[in-house]
């Protein structure tokens, strides 16, 4: 039987050799940091939806609070789940807009997106 060889990182369990230092944390650290750059707010948006009776709405369109409106080119299934960028929860929605797959979230009667702040 072969025994185990090196002593196993206290963070993420990967095997490490005599006197290597794990760089688990440091990962950890540097995607923290980067998420701290990134920053969004819950930015209510203007949706037009078809509505069939039994079925969730379906987004065909929408419209940013700026006046931007942009038609949306392909929307997947919706699925209960949480905002965790701005906090809340919805039916989310996978949508294409210009090529770019965004979330669209749609929570009692109001519609919402994940905005990214600009850095000034």
């Amino acid at each position: 039987m072969m025994g185990t060889y090196g002593k196993p990182c206290e963070w993420c369990g990967a095997r490490l050799d005599p006197g290597e230092k794990c760089d688990c944390t440091k990962t950890y650290q540097e995607g923290m940091k980067a998420m701290a750059v990134e920053k969004y707010k819950k930015t209510y948006v203007s949706v037009i939806a078809v509505h069939i009776p039994g079925k969730d709405p379906e987004p065909i369109r929408l419209k940013l609070p700026d006046g931007r409106s942009y038609h949306i080119d392909h929307v997947g299934k919706p699925e209960l789940a949480s905002a965790q960028k701005v906090g809340g929860q919805g039916l989310r929605y996978e949508v294409r807009i210009l090529s770019k797959t965004r979330y669209l979230f749609y929570d009692n009667g109001e519609w919402f997106i994940e905005e990214k702040v600009r850095a000034a």
